[in-house]
């Protein structure tokens, strides 16, 4: 998710403004599913940042290259940031031996990392994506390449909304 800052004055805020909370997107279902867009957090109409858009299910695991959702924008702020865009999934196959895939992890936020991206190999092996891991962090994609095992992605974390008063 994106991250915006600033300092008002209290004729700006008022008696009260509005807190929004936005929600984690969440994780995409197990099988070839896309994720959910994270949703923005705010400070009435003074303050706003978004969450991140969801990662893209990849149907093929011969072929991955998916990319990670983009990171959501901070605006209205005096500094304004975007959220990282998450990874994007990779595989090989190596002849005699099998093959792998990895997913993406999650895009990062200001406040911290986003989930490992789950991996899978023709072993067994399948992991799903990881959660996000501190406010604004995007979930990381599950990952599977035994067949008819299908692994979920991770979920992302809400946003945070921070305010300091001083008299």
């Amino acid at each position: 998710g994106g991250y915006s800052k600033k300092t008002f004055n209290s004729s700006t805020i008022g008696v009260s403004q509005p807190i929004t909370i936005g929600s984690g997107g969440v994780g995409g279902a197990a099988g070839a599913n896309n994720g959910t867009a994270g949703t923005t957090t705010s400070l009435g109409s003074l303050l706003s940042a978004t969450g991140g858009s969801p990662g893209i299910g990849c149907p093929n695991s011969i072929n991955p290259g998916e990319y990670g959702g983009v990171g959501g924008i901070g605006s209205l702020g005096n500094i304004n940031l975007s959220g990282n865009t998450g990874g994007s999934s990779f595989g090989q196959f190596v002849a005699n031996i099998g093959s792998f895939i990895n997913a993406g992890s999650g895009g990062d936020s200001f406040y911290g990392y986003g989930g490992i991206g789950g991996s899978g190999t023709t072993s067994g092996i399948n992991v799903a994506g990881g959660n996000g891991l501190n406010y604004g962090s995007g979930g990381g994609g599950g990952a599977s390449q035994f067949v008819g095992t299908a692994i979920g992605g991770g979920n992302g974390a809400s946003g945070i909304a921070i305010i300091t008063e001083y008299i």
